[in-house]
C-alpha cells in the first residue's frame, strides 16, 4: 500500500519522496515500477483508438518517473541528515535558496497504531519541518489515522501539540469516505516557532 500515494500525487507535485523502512522499500519500489510500467503499456495498447488518452497516460508515466524518489526511513533508528542531499541532486530542483528545496508538505497515512511510535514519528515530523529555514512558507504535515485505539491516539494529540499547532480537519473538507464515522481522522498540523506556548 505504501506506493498509492506517490503514484496518485506524484504528478500533481514537483517532487515525492516516498519514505518507509529498509525492509519494505524494495517492495515500494517494485510497485511504483509495476504501476509506471502498466501505465505506458496501456497508453501504447490504445495508441490506434484513443490518442489523447494515450498522451494523457505517457504524460502522467513520465511525470511519475521524473518525479518520485524512494528513501528508507525508520523513524527510531534514522537520521533525515540524507534528505536535503536527495532533494538538492536534481538540476530541475536547484535553488539559490537551499530551503526552497525543503518539504512543503510531509503526509503519513496510517502510520500510528502504538504507543512506541508516537514519540519517534513525532519527532521525525519535527524535523522535517525545521529543514525549511523560511517561516513565511513553513512546512505543514497531513496526518491520516485509523481510529483503532483511543489510547494511542490521545498519547499521539498530547506529544503532537508540545511541537505543533494541530487542526483535525471537519467534514466539510474531507471526501464521505473519510467523514465522521467513518472511521478516520486526519489532521493538519504546523510547527510552532521557538518560544511559542503550547
Amino acid at each position: 500500500m505504501s506506493g498509492v500515494l506517490p503514484i496518485v500525487l506524484g504528478p500533481r507535485v514537483g517532487r515525492y519522496i516516498a519514505t518507509d523502512q529498509a525492509y519494505v522499500l524494495k517492495t515500494l519500489q517494485k510497485n511504483l515500477d509495476l504501476n509506471l510500467a502498466s501505465t505506458h503499456s496501456a497508453s501504447k495498447g490504445d495508441k490506434k483508438h484513443n490518442r489523447k488518452r494515450e498522451k494523457l497516460l505517457s504524460a502522467v508515466a513520465n511525470a511519475r518517473s521524473r518525479n518520485i524518489s524512494t528513501m528508507a526511513l525508520d523513524w527510531e533508528l534514522d537520521a533525515i541528515d540524507d534528505l536535503p542531499r536527495l532533494l538538492r541532486s536534481a538540476d530541475d530542483y536547484a535553488s539559490e535558496n537551499a530551503s526552497d528545496n525543503m518539504p512543503n508538505i510531509v503526509i503519513a497515512c496510517d502510520c500510528i497504531y502504538n504507543e512506541a511510535l508516537v514519540g519517534p514519528f513525532v519527532q521525525t515530523c519535527a524535523k522535517l519541518c525545521k529543514l525549511r529555514k523560511d517561516t513565511s512558507k513553513p512546512t505543514f504535515c497531513l496526518i491520516a489515522q485509523q481510529l483503532r485505539s483511543p489510547d494511542v491516539l490521545q498519547e499521539w494529540l498530547s506529544a503532537m501539540i508540545r511541537q505543533f499547532r494541530i487542526w483535525r480537519l471537519t467534514d466539510d473538507a474531507l471526501s464521505e469516505q473519510l467523514k465522521s464515522g467513518c472511521g478516520f481522522v486526519v489532521h493538519l498540523a504546523i510547527l510552532r516557532s521557538d518560544g511559542e506556548a503550547s
